[in-house]
């Protein structure tokens, strides 16, 4: 699910945001990627990770959250992520969560 993503939306940056290394991801976003799209995608499979980065990210940036749903402490934080002001597009795929940050646009939740 995560190539037909990166095949969609182009991107001339990645960052992974995982407590385990993932080679085989890290070549799939190495492969993806673009120029002049001008947009970041951060892959985040975490469990504490502070809400704090999403001062860094852009409008045009994307999250992709790995299994949102697959403990109380994940589900947790994809609803602290969803309902955070910063947050206007999130979509829940139930195995990855996307995230949109654009500002100007009215909030909505798929």
């Amino acid at each position: 699910m995560v190539d037909r993503l990166l095949r969609a939306f182009a991107y001339d940056q990645f960052m992974l945001l995982t407590e385990k290394p993932l080679a085989n991801y890290e070549t799939l976003f190495k492969d993806r990627v673009g120029s002049y799209s001008f947009r970041k995608i951060y892959y985040i499979d975490q469990m504490n990770l502070d809400l704090d980065f999403l001062n860094v990210i852009n409008e045009r940036d994307m999250l992709i959250v790995n299994e949102p749903h697959s403990s109380a402490e994940r589900e947790d934080y994809w609803n602290r992520l969803k309902d955070d002001g910063r947050v206007v597009v999130s979509i829940d795929l139930y195995r990855i969560g996307l995230v949109f940050l654009e500002p100007g646009n009215v909030k909505k939740i798929f």
